[in-house]
């Protein structure tokens, strides 16, 4: 099922069987159907969604799911299935989430949980629906969440918002909870006088600062109080604030957490939101939301299947980001089972030595040497024979008696030519 209306529906159905004339019923009559449909769901929807979960539940055992009600009013409701269990259990060492639109008729914010596979794609270990944005209820949702993943995340990465903060904190207690330095950094502007950020260089420079991940904790905070002091800012409370929890949103008091740059920012949980949002609609009841956050996930477990292992060969897409011009592009590595490996870039047509791309798939696939077929002679730096570096086989001469007479001659006349010249002069 797809977020599409009644009328689109119908158009399409046209398109499908040949022409209009094929379509049983007319656009009215879809909407007709639609409407039906949704007064048939009625003030049933959450029943309808919690017995629809429950039979799967039976049928499906690794499938998990918890719901929380208020007055009879559905308010907090978590499911994760078996694939999201699993791609939790072997990429759920960083965790990404966040509440920022809302999904259906009652105003409930979606909360899906993200977190990235080893093709490097945004992978989903569970989704959540929410009432009310508040401590309870987040706390509510992580300890649903704990129940299909009982191994914390190593860290954990959320806007500002400070009840998931405390909620996080209450809950996750193994985890290492940071802040996505883009919400920080994106303050800025908004913080600082303009004109000091357009007449000088501390933008750029306060970027240098906290995104370098090797930037020890010391340097960090000398150069930045440095920075303060030169600029005159020592007033500027949103500065001090950010300072002030440093260690939870600055590149340098993380690197020493495994994994820690594989996510900076939530811009993998905002790129996975606006994918879902693609599928639901504001209006929609609870049972058509369910229907389509379920066509998203079909669509995206589809994608990563793709880039998958087949009988005859392996294929990666790798995606390579310049850090100068910002410009992304996707190259595809094919590794075949003979062991010869191909990259969409034609690097090494072009050179005679592997690209980066290459480098990625061995890294991933723990081949520490590089295949022979790939080295080629003319780079080899044994390729001359060490012979021809001895000048005695390129002047010929044939014992060390006669090489010391033929230095002593040349540093003798160099000696004469040296004295002549300043004599002249």
């Amino acid at each position: 099922m797809n977020n599409i209306g009644s009328v689109t529906a119908y158009r399409l159905r046209a398109c499908l069987n040949g022409g209009y004339d094929q379509v049983r019923g007319t656009a009215v009559d879809y909407k007709n159907h639609q409407r039906d449909v949704n007064v048939c769901i009625g003030e049933r929807d959450a029943q309808m969604l919690i017995y629809r979960f429950s039979k799967r539940k039976l049928n499906d055992p690794e499938f998990c799911f918890h719901y929380k009600t208020e007055q009879d009013e559905l308010v907090g409701l978590f499911w994760a299935d078996e694939t999201s269990r699993c791609n939790f259990r072997e990429f759920g060492d960083v965790l990404a989430f966040d509440a920022t639109y809302r999904t259906n008729r009652y105003n409930m914010v979606s909360v899906p949980f993200t977190g990235v596979d080893h093709h490097n794609k945004c992978v989903t270990f569970g989704g959540g629906l929410l009432k009310h944005e508040t401590i309870d209820s987040y706390e509510w949702l992580l300890k649903a969440f704990l129940t299909a993943h009982p191994n914390q995340p190593q860290l954990v990465l959320t806007d500002q918002d400070p009840t998931m903060k405390e909620a996080i904190t209450n809950v996750l207690t193994e985890s290492t909870h940071r802040l996505c330095m883009w919400h920080v950094m994106k303050k800025l502007p908004k913080k600082v006088c303009g004109e000091l950020l357009k007449n000088t260089d501390l933008r750029k420079r306060i970027h240098k600062l906290v995104w370098d991940v090797l930037l020890t904790k010391e340097k960090f905070e000398s150069r930045w109080q440095y920075l303060i002091s030169e600029l005159n800012l020592e007033e500027n409370t949103w500065l001090a604030d950010k300072f002030k929890i440093r260690d939870r949103w600055v590149s340098g008091y993380i690197s020493h957490l495994p994994i820690c740059c594989l996510m900076k920012t939530t811009s993998r949980t905002e790129s996975s939101n606006a994918f879902f949002r693609v599928f639901t609609d504001p209006d929609h009841t609870l049972v058509q939301f369910m229907l389509n956050f379920e066509s998203a996930m079909d669509k995206q477990r589809h994608e990563h299947h793709v880039v998958t292992s087949d009988d005859v060969a392996e294929v990666y897409e790798i995606q390579d980001a310049n850090m100068k011009t910002k410009v992304v592009s996707r190259h595809q590595v094919v590794l075949n089972r003979d062991g010869n490996i191909v990259c969409s870039c034609n690097h090494f047509g072009r050179h005679g030595w592997l690209c980066r791309h290459i480098f990625c798939v061995f890294n991933n696939k723990r081949i520490e040497e590089i295949p022979e077929t790939y080295i080629k002679r003319r780079w080899r730096r044994d390729i001359l024979p060490t012979h021809l570096l001895d000048k005695r086989h390129r002047y010929g001469m044939q014992n060390d008696e006669t090489s010391k007479m033929c230095s002593q001659v040349i540093s003798d006349v160099d000696v004469i030519v040296r004295y002549k010249s300043s004599n002249d002069n």
